[in-house]
């Protein structure tokens, strides 16, 4: 390769959001991605004929235009395969959301989360919560949040809760509605959708080569004419506007007018020259989960549950979830089996747990909780880590990300997606994102008044 070309934008990562971009930037744009296959981590693995995602995603749309963009985009080989999930809470279980399904938990249960949500949602004023833990208990009561919130949450994240701020990730707990919350707890035919209820998944033709939600990674992909794998990045250089890449073709520099980061922003830190000291000591600190996805190929009748996933409250139980791939795609296995992945966090300061050591708790816990029949025969059981998984938000957490971006932003890098901006958004929002900046620089580049 020349050793210095020149792109209108250059686009640092082929997530989503940065496909996304890509596709509205068309010839303007570059992507470069070091890994050799698109997607981040929206990418799905096949262990011997049984599809995985690396980390599991269900696609549910909150904007009408990217809803039609991906749908005629993927076609057919989308399927609306509903939002069914179990929670196994401390008592029990129900259908999620628990708050809004109480019937199948033992009376005092119910009989104190119906009392504790009518004090909160009568009382004269909702008090002002600092942290998460505080979040959780304004909102749900101290029943509820013992049944499950807490200690399913003290799982997740596996720090003190009272040190987390209840900002960015809490789109998706429902804040209960008293009327629904004594429906729910009365009526045991009863089912009210969660969040994520609408929520769509590939299904692509049996002959694909691709499967799992990997396959929405590979379609926008096919859009993208500048998409460059196997390309890392090594240096930006901030005041020159110019990145040095590194590839199997040759080492090279390229000059930009716009960089889209798609990458993790504490990232940053390494590979920008000219950041600011105070800047650099910020990112440091941000914090995050990682994901560990124990997968498992499964030889024996497939479950007849119809639920997608259980989560798991019970701290003794090493998973958060367990996930059955065989109800988002029916051809994700052999005829004779079925996929369980299963879900774990770990803190990314924290030392992982020997791979073997690992494998033997997961089996053991699974046999636990009853979810393997005696006629089911583990085939193969594979680990894929997801490092970021889970943004890490703290009291100084969005006052280092506005610092970083602002810096950012006024030399012309443009951070996007879900670790580029360092929040906790969906798969449909990043997307979102992506479309709107990337048609954002192509009117300025064309001139366009916005």
């Amino acid at each position: 390769m020349s050793p210095t070309q020149h792109k209108d934008v250059v686009i640092i990562g082929a997530g989503l959001s940065g496909l996304a971009a890509a596709s509205e930037l068309n010839d303007h744009a570059v992507v470069l991605e070091k890994n050799p296959k698109p997607g981040g981590l929206v990418q799905s693995v096949c262990f011997n004929g049984y599809w995985f995602d690396h980390v599991l995603h269900l696609l549910y749309f909150n904007n009408k235009q990217t809803e039609k963009r991906i749908k005629n985009l993927l076609g057919t080989s989308l399927a609306n395969c509903g939002g069914k999930a179990v929670v196994e809470s401390l008592s029990g279980n129900c259908r999620f959301p628990i708050q809004l399904h109480l019937s199948s938990l033992p009376k005092n249960i119910v009989a104190g989360c119906l009392q504790d949500i009518a004090e909160l949602t009568y009382r004269e004023k909702r008090p002002y919560t600092k942290n998460f833990k505080d979040w959780l208990l304004n909102t749900f009561g101290n029943t509820l949040c013992n049944e499950f919130m807490l200690p399913y949450n003290n799982k997740m994240w596996k720090r003190p809760l009272q040190e987390l701020v209840p900002a960015n990730f809490n789109w998706n707990i429902t804040r209960p509605d008293f009327k629904k919350v004594v429906q729910g707890a009365l009526e045991t035919d009863k089912e009210f959708d969660a969040y994520n209820s609408n929520g769509w998944y590939p299904r692509p033709p049996a002959d694909s080569p691709v499967r799992g939600m990997g396959y929405l990674s590979h379609m926008m992909s096919r859009e993208i004419t500048g998409l460059r794998h196997g390309h890392t990045i090594k240096n930006i250089h901030v005041k020159n506007r110019s990145i040095d890449v590194e590839s199997a073709d040759g080492n090279y520099t390229i000059k930009y007018e716009h960089c889209i980061a798609t990458c993790p922003l504490p990232q940053m830190s390494n590979i920008c020259d000219s950041l600011p000291d105070v800047i650099r000591s910020d990112l440091g600190r941000l914090r995050h989960n990682c994901v560990t996805s124990v997968a498992l190929n499964i030889r024996g009748k497939k479950p007849d549950n119809s639920e997608l996933w259980r989560y798991y409250a019970d701290e003794n139980i090493i998973f958060t979830r367990l996930i059955f791939m065989h109800i988002f795609d029916p051809l994700s296995s052999p005829e004779n089996g079925w996929g369980l992945l299963v879900e774990l966090t770990h803190r990314a300061e924290d030392s992982i747990i020997d791979e073997s050591e690992l494998t033997e708790r997961v089996v053991q816990d699974i046999m636990k909780v009853g979810i393997l029949s005696d006629a089911d025969e583990i085939l193969e059981i594979n680990i894929m880590t997801a490092d970021p998984a889970y943004v890490v938000f703290n009291k100084d957490t969005q006052a280092i990300i506005e610092k970083a971006q602002n810096y950012l932003e006024k030399n012309s890098i443009h951070t996007l997606g879900r670790y580029g901006r360092w929040e906790y958004s969906s798969m449909s929002q990043v997307i979102t994102d992506g479309y709107a900046l990337g048609k954002k620089l192509n009117e300025s580049l064309l001139g366009v008044v916005l």
